[in-house]
């Protein structure tokens, strides 16, 4: 009897249909509908559009991207002064598989971060910086869109850009990220916020475009990190900073006066600030040390030793063909560490070999020196390398300070004048 009842359901179900059209459409005709929608509102943004990308891997960049009907894009990056005047055209396309995508499917800036070679994107080799350049596109509307890589989760959004953001504005905002950069070149390391009567450590890490904020005590220490968006009068927090009592958005309208190593600004576009620069730390983080050396990690420095104010110090990155500088834990089985500089365009390396030690109070050291390793880069370079491993190895050690995802700088406990910053 059940099956007689469940068939003469079936039967109603389909005589209804019969007497009723059921309006049913193709789902591939309307995904072609949606990326011809996508694809007509690239297109016809006057201005194109900035785009804000946050690699997996850590980091912050700013782009302009202006799209074609015929599939083409170009690209400029807020990533050095000849990617942020010059646009490179590329080409571009929108497929559905589960979900319309964005594919940037020939080689561009946006490619660059994702590059397997360290010597293109400066990050790890075989990975790069862990970013993406095709994007699920996951919400729209008429002047923003928000996507996703789909390879390593990156977040891609595009904002379509106004009237005052014409063909020169990547080039303003990185110039004015350059300024911003000019508070990491204070005598000391060490630098403080004042907002009204709140007071905070700061680094502004205009590498991979972080701020980070420190506060609490030594023994409650409380760190904040986040990417920022760069923009031509400031910085825009990817994540508002918020310690109960006030939140940070932005920081912009920078007056640095470098004489005196300190900077104004302002909060919120609103909330005046200074940044007063310290010969001491505002505050130690006490277990960074521990949470750098754990890590399976190779932490890579672009520019070496700094001091006071000036960056590469000991001049590392005119050894010919130098490609970065890498801090490696237990790069030997017999947890032996290395801090070797890569040059030659990454077919040689050479660098002092020791061992990480780190305490409670926060410091790092690097001691059983075995001396160098790799190869000799000649007469005209070696000392270079000697005297940076000279600098590593003061047994009075370094302070760690996490400036973002895998990204740390370290100051020396003797000098704070004298730090390496880590990515």
């Amino acid at each position: 009897m059940k099956k007689i009842i469940g068939y003469g359901l079936l039967l109603l179900t389909a005589t209804a249909c019969k007497k009723q059209e059921v309006a049913w459409e193709r789902p591939d005709k309307k995904l072609g509908e949606l990326i011809a929608q996508y694809e007509t509102q690239l297109t016809t943004a006057p201005n194109g559009w900035i785009g804000y990308l946050f690699p997996e891997g850590g980091g912050g960049y700013t782009f302009k991207f202006v799209f074609t009907p015929d599939n083409r894009v170009r690209t400029q990056a807020a990533m050095n002064a000849a990617y942020a005047t010059t646009a490179k055209e590329s080409s571009y396309r929108l497929k559905a598989t589960q979900v319309i995508s964005l594919y940037f499917d020939s080689y561009s800036y946006l490619h660059e971060l994702s590059d397997p070679d360290p010597a293109k994107s400066g990050g790890a080799a075989g990975q790069g910086l862990v970013s993406d350049f095709e994007f699920s596109i996951l919400n729209v509307s008429p002047d923003t869109l928000r996507l996703k890589g789909n390879l390593n989760g990156s977040e891609l959004l595009l904002v379509r850009a106004n009237a005052n953001q014409g063909a020169d504005y990547i080039e303003r905002a990185f110039l004015y990220n350059q300024y911003v950069n000019e508070v990491n070149g204070f005598s000391n390391y060490f630098n403080k916020i004042e907002i009204a009567d709140r007071t905070y450590g700061i680094t502004i890490n205009t590498e991979i475009n972080t701020v980070s904020f420190y506060y609490g005590s030594d023994d409650d220490f409380k760190r904040f990190n986040t990417e920022y968006a760069v923009a031509d009068d400031g910085i825009i927090l990817r994540t508002p900073f918020n310690d109960g009592a006030l939140t940070i958005t932005s920081l912009n309208d920078f007056d640095i006066e470098p004489d005196e190593y300190r900077a104004t600004l302002k909060v919120n576009d609103e909330i005046d600030a200074v940044i007063l620069n310290l010969p001491e730390p505002f505050i130690i983080d006490r277990d960074a040390p521990r949470r750098m050396y754990i890590e399976s990690y190779v932490y890579s420095s672009s520019t070496g030793v700094n001091f006071s104010g000036t960056f590469d110090i000991f001049d590392v990155r005119s050894i010919p063909g130098f490609v970065r500088m890498v801090y490696e834990p237990r790069y030997y089985v017999d947890n032996y560490d290395i801090l070797f500089t890569v040059f030659n365009n990454g077919a040689n390396t050479v660098g002092p070999v020791f061992r990480t030690a780190f305490n409670s109070e926060g410091i790092m050291d690097f001691s059983n020196y075995l001396g160098l390793s790799g190869t000799n880069p000649g007469a005209a370079h070696l000392p270079k390398i000697q005297n940076t491993a000279a600098i590593w190895t003061d047994p009075e050690g370094f302070y760690a300070y996490q400036t973002g995802k895998n990204a740390y700088d370290l100051v020396s406990v003797s000098d704070g004048r004298i730090w390496i910053r880590f990515r």
